[in-house]
């Protein structure tokens, strides 16, 4: 898809974990793409509260795109308003904000997508951690057994979907979007927000979402099925006869 990933993990790479560590200062200056997905830690050598601060946002280049789907403090939000409000052009995504369940309401109609700290809440997930914690328990007490996954999950909205030909990034949003197109949390926040206890309610009464892997996609070229799998996607190569 021409995407070139970097990597920064500063654990990791102290420990000397394999894989092409960059700095952050690297990240910032060649990333048109920021996203984070670190725990929160409020202080120590890996501190992640306010990684993104002040001076970070103010190098994001012209147009880059930050993503925030970790932990809402990560993020310092009033410096991002700051940046947004002064008419300095980036895109913005946020799942998660500082002062949950109470948001910066001004935060939110300045970003492009915003959600209620939602990122990990589809079936698969919340299946994928019960089956984790039973497991865990039978093996404690003595007792060991494996649940498959798919035995605790209905069936999908699509049986199968037949794609030719190669994959482009068209195709790829349409397939995406097959599954879960994110404006669809993004507009219930937005009317709601900054009303007591909203924010909450739209976690507690979440509508069912499935991740790619619930998608059977059928390719006739055998890079778009081998790049479908690696994205996530139940993706098959069937040569055309």
């Amino acid at each position: 898809m021409g995407i070139r990933t970097l990597l920064c993990d500063p654990p990791r790479a102290a420990r000397g974990d394999e894989g092409d560590f960059r700095t952050m200062d690297e990240v910032v200056e060649e990333a048109d793409v920021l996203t984070f997905h670190t725990p929160l830690y409020k202080d120590g050598p890996y501190k992640t509260l306010h990684l993104v601060d002040e001076t970070l946002i103010r190098r994001l280049k012209p147009g880059a795109i930050l993503i925030n789907a970790c932990r809402g403090p990560v993020v310092d939000n009033a410096a991002l308003l700051a940046r947004l409000t002064a008419g300095q052009p980036i895109s913005v995504v946020l799942d998660v904000w500082e002062g949950e369940p109470d948001l910066n309401v001004a935060l939110l109609d300045a970003v492009d997508i915003g959600t209620s700290h939602i990122a990990g809440y589809t079936l698969e997930g919340k299946a994928r951690g019960t089956t984790q914690v039973f497991e865990a328990y039978s093996a404690f007490i003595g007792r060991e057994q494996h649940v498959a996954l798919e035995t605790l999950l209905p069936a999908p909205e699509f049986g199968r979907i037949t794609l030719h030909g190669p994959l482009d990034q068209p195709t790829l949003k349409r397939l995406a979007h097959l599954v879960y197109d994110v404006r669809r949390d993004d507009a219930p926040l937005r009317k709601v927000a900054g009303i007591p206890g909203e924010f909450d309610k739209l976690r507690k009464n979440y509508l069912e979402r499935r991740e790619w892997s619930s998608l059977y996609v059928m390719c006739d070229d055998a890079s778009a099925a081998a790049l479908l799998q690696k994205l996530g996607f139940n993706a098959v190569h069937h040569p055309a006869r």
